[in-house]
């Protein structure tokens, strides 16, 4: 027999990482930034690709002072919440670091979320002020309103009736003298995140200033990161937080991008001499689709760590050919703990063995974590190679859902639920099977089925159960997976409801049956209610629910909303052309 890897206690499978050796900042994260920034005034903290800028940590630094001066002229407290909405650019990370000066919770939206979801979330925090880029104004504004909420907003940018955000950086007589708020506990939480958990709506996640001191440090130990990082997420996710705690307190600099464009991210490891880079399935697989050019030289390049969703073997295979020499690995998160649950070190040799030879895995559970595999049916511990919902007790757990109970998260022996089926083998090395909690997953994005059925319950639906799967032959009705083992059939209209309606990212994907005459016919129908001007590919996707299916009569259609406009004519030729081939 096997030696159990895991010892004579084998009937409980608990895997237990100790914390590091470390004592955090006792007097809060604001004061590592603080410190950090001091002690690297002359490094550059930020590249700006959009206006080609170098950006300093000390004045980085002064323009974070003067934003906390300014903030505590408005006597907020450590009850209160502050808010930004915006995309990446010089100052966006600005007033983060200012509220962490001053022990002020920060909370921060995306600008791709809709108004539905923007609304709903500004309801759960009520900020008190909001930064917010000048293209997101009218929708912070028409949410503020619908959501019932007094609060003054602050603008990148000039917009009339509202603060303007450089007028907050005039250089201020006291700025010299300018010392953090000392926290009185390490528990009090940082900054407010955005998740579904494992049920229902989106909620404020609070979470510490130890858990994000100590993530920070197992980011530091793994020295994964490198001295330049790129990442597109903005600080609406944890792991833009983690990026920029961490890049601040070994004085690295990031590469700050607007947007995401494959070929020009090529070009961007060799300009910045970038060591490490952060990036989504999604990403990942428009990079390889892009291809490499020709005599680039991504030697810096150390590593290249993808999370968020899961990445097959073959995508894996691909981004690692593309990238000789670099260290690329999936890593697993929650921002309920505080973000980093698996990793590999790509300073330790072991490490870099296990994760060349286990492309699929999401590496082995960090300092500070001890977490366990559990049936979720019988809440039997899982062995190796088994199975089940993943588990977790850490000192860098979540401080509960702002102004929301959280009792729900924690199974009885208060093991926090991460709501993901996951399994680990005899290296204790872990891999991500599926989701186990209410949510649907886009390119990284959570999209909540409550959200949308929210939606559905404003409209007359047809639902027809699984197993009574009954196929239209109208080519103007689609029909739309839906959750609980219903479909959704539905008309044109109400597809174009649910994409003014739902995120940008929410995924809305749909059959289109029939001859290819009622396939135009169908088309004809897009025309005319306007849903073409939203972006959407054509798949042909084969026989459906086992039924022999001519290739011309069955095609799937995936409608992304809030992305550029596609002509139609460029609709009709991606059409035919897939027809043709």
């Amino acid at each position: 027999m096997a030696e159990d890897p895991f010892g004579k206690n084998s009937d409980e499978y608990i895997i237990d990482v100790p914390p590091l050796d470390y004592n955090p900042e006792e007097r809060g994260l604001g004061y590592q930034y603080f410190e950090s920034m001091k002690n690297y005034g002359d490094r550059i903290a930020q590249y700006i690709e959009d206006t080609d800028e170098e950006d300093t940590y000390e004045n980085l630094l002064t323009r974070c002072i003067r934003v906390a001066i300014w903030l505590k002229s408005k006597e907020l407290t450590n009850e209160d919440v502050v808010t930004l909405c915006s995309k990446n650019h010089k100052d966006s990370c600005v007033p983060f670091i200012a509220c962490l000066f001053l022990g002020i919770p920060v909370a921060s939206l995306d600008p791709m979320l809709s108004a539905m979801d923007t609304t709903h979330l500004l309801k759960e925090v009520r900020p008190k002020i909001l930064f917010v880029e000048s293209k997101s104004v009218r929708l912070i504004d028409d949410c503020l309103t619908e959501a019932g909420i007094d609060a003054e907003v602050v603008v990148y940018g000039e917009i009339e009736d509202h603060a303007c955000f450089q007028e907050l950086l005039t250089p201020q007589e006291d700025e010299g003298e300018f010392q953090p708020e000392v926290v009185a506990s390490l528990e009090e939480t940082a900054i407010v995140l955005f998740s579904s958990g494992t049920t229902g709506l989106p909620k404020g996640i609070m979470i510490s200033h130890y858990a994000l001191l100590m993530q920070c440090q197992n980011m530091k130990q793994s020295e994964n990161f490198g001295n330049v990082m790129l990442s597109y997420a903005t600080l609406y996710w944890i792991s833009t937080v983690i990026i920029l705690t961490t890049m601040t307190y070994i004085g690295g600099a990031r590469v700050i991008c607007s947007k995401f464009n494959p070929k020009q991210t090529w070009l961007l490891i060799e300009k910045y001499q970038i060591t490490s880079m952060f990036i989504p399935p999604s990403q990942m697989a428009e990079l390889i689709a892009c291809g490499r050019p020709e005599n680039l030289d991504t030697s810096k390049l150390h590593c290249c760590i993808s999370g968020g969703a899961s990445v097959s073997e073959k995508q894996m295979r691909e981004i690692r050919d593309l990238l000789p020499g670099t260290f690329v690995f999936q890593m697993y998160g929650q921002s309920e703990i505080a973000g980093i649950i698996t990793i590999f070190n790509s300073n330790d040799v072991k490490d870099v063995l296990l994760l060349d030879k286990k492309p699929k895995s999401v590496g082995k559970v960090v300092a500070g974590i001890c977490c366990k595999v559990v049936n979720p049916d019988t809440e039997e511990l899982c062995g190796p190679n088994k199975n089940g919902e993943l588990r977790l007790k850490s000192k860098m757990s979540m401080n509960g859902y702002y102004g929301r109970d959280s009792s729900e998260s924690y199974d009885s022996d208060g093991w926090l639920r991460t709501g993901d089926e996951v399994y680990y083998d005899e290296d204790k090395c872990f891999y991500v099977v599926d989701r186990i909690k209410e949510m649907l997953k886009y390119r990284s994005w959570h999209v909540a089925p409550a959200m949308i059925e929210q939606v559905l319950c404003i409209i007359a639906l047809v639902m027809v159960e699984l197993t009574e799967l009954y196929f239209s032959r109208c080519a103007y009705e689609m029909v739309i997976l839906g959750t609980g083992g219903y479909l959704l059939i539905c008309s044109v209209m109400l597809l174009t409801i649910l994409a003014d309606e739902l995120s940008p990212y929410a995924e809305i994907s749909f059959l289109l049956f029939g001859s290819i005459f009622n396939l135009l016919g169908g088309i004809l129908m897009f025309i005319r209610s306007g849903f073409y001007k939203k972006n959407f590919r054509w798949t042909y996707v084969g026989p459906v629910n086992g039924t022999a299916t001519e290739k011309y009569e069955v095609f799937a259609a995936t409608a992304v909303t809030g992305l550029s406009s596609v002509m139609i004519v460029d609709l009709l030729v991606e059409l035919f052309a897939l027809i043709l081939s």
